[in-house]
């Protein structure tokens, strides 16, 4: 088996951007709800040479200022308008389906950034990598892992993943 392609070892753009891979294999169905910007400052990170212990640091720190915390299922304000209110419920039942998928896949839903990054460590999305007596963490470019490899769907999941695919891969064809 080939050595995977990992972003410390490949990244030569001058910005950080999402692997392609993550949208297009569906990651953002089952994960929960700011996971891309999680994983955006964990890759920045990456990218600046921190080591695991330090990346954590500095993502509790920016926690409250770029609102990173996880959905903890509790309204944390009064809603100002129905459409507020059902925003937010949405976003609720949303985050339930994710949590009730990675608890039968034998994970938890975040309640922390640690655990948080824990999760993306457990899906093979993020990886450590020890090095000079130090853990790092590097993103996996390619192969990038399947949802469907990693979680435990209904069939109802495994469609709503391949009609999902479907359709990136139409607006791709689209956009040529």
């Amino acid at each position: 088996m080939e050595e995977p392609k990992l972003l410390s070892q490949s990244w030569d753009e001058g910005k950080v951007t999402l692997p392609p891979d993550f949208l297009q294999n569906g990651w953002n169905l089952f994960l929960p709800k700011g996971t891309i910007s999680i994983l955006l400052s964990v890759m920045t990170y990456i990218l600046q040479g921190y080591t695991k212990e330090e990346i954590l640091e500095w993502m509790k720190m920016e926690e409250k200022e770029l609102s990173l915390s996880p959905f903890d299922f509790t309204l944390p304000f009064v809603c100002k308008s129905e459409e507020e209110k059902q925003a937010y419920l949405n976003i609720a039942r949303q985050e339930r389906k994710i949590c009730k998928i990675l608890e039968r896949s034998g994970y938890a839903y975040p309640k922390t950034i640690d655990e948080w990054i824990e999760l993306l460590i457990q899906l093979k999305i993020v990886q450590e990598v020890k090095m000079d007596e130090a853990i790092y963490l590097d993103v996996v470019l390619e192969p990038f892992p399947h949802p469907e490899d990693m979680l435990k769907l209904t069939p109802d999941e495994r469609k709503k993943l391949e009609k999902y695919r479907l359709n990136q891969h139409m607006q791709q064809l689209s956009e040529l």
